[in-house]
């Protein structure tokens, strides 16, 4: 895997569905091609909310490259750049079926740990200037994944990626989403609960379908 972008964000206020709002998810590709991770976040880039981005358990958003391609044939008329999805990273590709809750990317000394999924949000839609896009993210099962930041440090453009996959149960960032979204067994939430790695929001997600199943 190799980073392809790294991208960030400024305060941007839109107007969408007749309410004015506050966001950082226009990000784009940074002039020097580099970034700075932190525990907490990415230096530089604007949060608007963070309840729902940023701090230790999304820190930084990484998003496929690979994904790009099917996107544009359904908004063939957006300003298309790196970045689009509101992500910090562009890998060139992965798959959100192979990549596991737990499982650490290395970006030189950098070192990031698998620990979430990204669920689609209203903003997204608003990016996308389309009500429907949340809808169609949601199904299309290729969500990008949050991440702590172990290592804090530089990430640049055209670094190289390491994958270290965590031992034990492995249990990927789809199944996860897919499990949030679309529910499952008492087995499949009682597996995912066992990861120590498992984003607190997931958590706290998880526990409460488990009380909805028999």
């Amino acid at each position: 895997m190799k980073v392809v972008s790294v991208n960030v964000a400024e305060p941007q206020e839109i107007l969408w569905q007749g309410k004015k709002i506050s966001t950082g998810i226009f990000k784009r590709p940074v002039s020097n091609n580099k970034i700075a991770l932190q525990q907490l976040g990415v230096e530089g880039d604007y949060i608007a909310d963070r309840r729902y981005h940023g701090g230790t358990e999304m820190a930084c958003y990484l998003f496929s490259a690979s994904h790009y391609e099917y996107w544009r044939g359904l908004y063939p008329d957006l300003d298309w750049h790196y970045g689009i999805f509101g992500e910090n990273i562009t890998i060139d590709e992965f798959s959100e079926s192979e990549i596991c809750i737990g499982d650490k990317l290395e970006i030189g000394d950098v070192v990031l740990e698998v620990c979430q999924p990204r669920m689609p949000c209203f903003k997204l839609g608003a990016r996308f200037g389309s009500s429907k896009l949340v809808k169609q993210f949601a199904k299309y099962h290729s969500p990008g994944i949050y991440v702590r930041v172990i290592n804090a440090g530089i990430v640049s453009k055209e670094s190289d990626v390491k994958w270290i996959k965590r031992e034990g149960a492995r249990i990927s960032i789809l199944d996860i989403y897919k499990l949030r979204l679309e529910g499952g067994d008492k087995a499949a939430v009682e597996e995912a609960l066992t990861l120590n790695e498992l984003g607190s929001d997931c958590v706290k997600a998880l526990k409460k379908l488990y009380e909805t199943l028999k």
